[in-house]
């Protein structure tokens, strides 16, 4: 079974693309697990274990929330996990983030933050934290609709 079959959206706290193009995993155990997709497809593949799509998802989002730019997707209602981009996610330099997975975002000036998991994993970012922040209210905000 390949090591990306393994992977279940509950262990994930980030995708990113690597240098070959596919996506790489931060576990919630702190390894990174290359597969042999793109971000995009694994999220489909999470979406898909729930019984929805990533479009559908994406357009629920969109729809409710009255919003076009970095949609956030909800992998599973049941468990409410969300993960969020922080660029265009056809931008190879994006990074999704799980909302439900960060306890806090730390800025370390000129447009770096540290994002800092439940677990105690930090994790650097060349990103402003006002976008991680922006992204995280939003994903409470929709939480907050089905509750």
């Amino acid at each position: 079974m390949p090591e990306e079959e393994l992977i279940h959206s509950s262990q994930v706290l980030l995708i990113r693309t690597g240098a070959d193009g596919h996506a790489e995993s931060l576990l919630k155990d702190g390894r990174v697990v290359p597969v042999s997709c793109t971000a995009a497809e694994l999220l489909e593949r999470f979406c898909l274990q729930h019984g929805s799509t990533l479009k559908g998802r994406q357009d629920a989002f969109r729809l409710i929330m009255h919003t076009r730019q970095k949609t956030p997707v909800m992998i599973s209602e049941a468990s409410g996990r969300i993960f969020f981009p922080l660029l265009s996610p056809e931008d190879p330099a994006c990074v999704w983030l799980c909302s439900n997975e960060i306890l806090k975002c730390r800025s370390r000036g000129s447009g770096m933050c540290t994002v800092i998991f439940m677990n105690g994993e930090e994790y650097d970012l060349n990103f402003d934290a006002r976008i991680v922040s922006k992204q995280m209210k939003r994903c409470e905000k929709y939480l907050q609709m089905f509750a």
